[in-house]
């Protein structure tokens, strides 16, 4: 009977929300994706699922400035979508992350602020950002 009801909970319940707790730099992170539009968060790391218009955003990331809690944060996604597909979006682990660095790097120096501030993740993006990181690099 349990396991019925369960199953019962399952399919009565849209699932639109994967959270997951990991640790980074001795301070305690709470990411939380979600396809509410409406939500906001002062104490989580907030990503907005938008996938069936191509797109996941990570919101206010420009606060995020370490390499490795960036790269947990799109491993996080990347597993998210694995988990609850949608076929209409696809990024790889590399382009999203020179894509964060370059957001980030504009961000800080005051360039395109309100695009920059937070980094979406769109299907269209996939190639480009990995030469433009390449630049700043240099």
């Amino acid at each position: 009977m349990k396991k019925l009801f369960t199953l019962f909970l399952l399919l009565i319940i849209p699932f639109n929300i994967y959270a997951s707790d990991y640790r980074v730099n001795k301070d305690n992170y709470k990411v939380h994706i979600t396809t509410n539009k409406n939500i906001t968060s002062n104490d989580e790391i907030l990503i907005l699922d938008d996938r069936d218009n191509y797109d996941i955003k990570v919101i206010n990331s420009y606060k995020i400035k370490d390499s490795k809690m960036k790269k947990e944060i799109i491993d996080i996604i990347l597993e998210y979508n694995k988990m609850v597909p949608n076929y209409k979006w696809k990024r790889t682990k590399d382009s999203m992350y020179y894509e964060w660095i370059v957001h980030n790097i504009l961000y800080k120096y005051h360039l395109y602020k309100k695009h920059t501030i937070s980094v979406d993740f769109d299907n269209k993006d996939e190639y480009k950002y990995y030469l433009i990181s390449k630049l700043f690099t240099i």
